[in-house]
């Protein structure tokens, strides 16, 4: 089966001699699900552990459609080999939101992490946004059989 779900995002370049010097997001393989962004500073920053650090992207989204989303997921080479994720665990930016998108580092590692001009530090990933309504019940009209949470189907780790 194929899928085309290719939407044009506005994006509005807020650093123009950094993206003289790196292209913007691009989706690394045809099967990518997201985009890596950069690190748009100017100088090394050093990162201690516990610390966190906004990031600058160097971008502005506009995604012109209440019914699109863009989360801020960590890249998952840097939170396993170096402990580095996002301050939120994932970032979400509305589609009415236009402003820089900043990526929160945070460094839950042992040793101190150097970002450099132009790596990657957060993945894009666009996705629906569903809206619900609150249908209030006194009873569930099915039967689960569910017991537990919080771990509670995680019986082989």
């Amino acid at each position: 089966m194929t899928l085309n779900y290719l939407t044009k995002i506005n994006v509005k370049i807020l650093n123009e001699a950094f993206f003289k010097e790196f292209p913007l997001p691009f989706y690394a393989t045809p099967e990518s699900a997201g985009v890596d962004l950069r690190a748009c500073i100017d100088s090394d920053v050093i990162v201690f552990p516990g610390d966190r650090f906004l990031c600058s992207t160097g971008l502005a989204f506009d995604l012109n459609n209440a019914n699109l989303a863009m989360f801020l997921i960590p890249k998952s080479g840097l939170g396993h080999k170096k402990g580095i994720i996002l301050g939120n665990s994932i970032g979400l930016l509305d589609s009415d939101y236009h402003l820089e998108c900043f990526v929160s580092v945070w460094n839950t590692g042992n040793e101190a992490f150097t970002i450099q001009r132009g790596m990657y530090v957060a993945q894009a990933y666009f996705a629906p946004v569903a809206r619900v309504e609150w249908n209030v019940v006194n009873v569930f009209n099915r039967t689960v059989k569910r017991t537990g949470g919080f771990g509670s189907t995680g019986k082989g780790l």
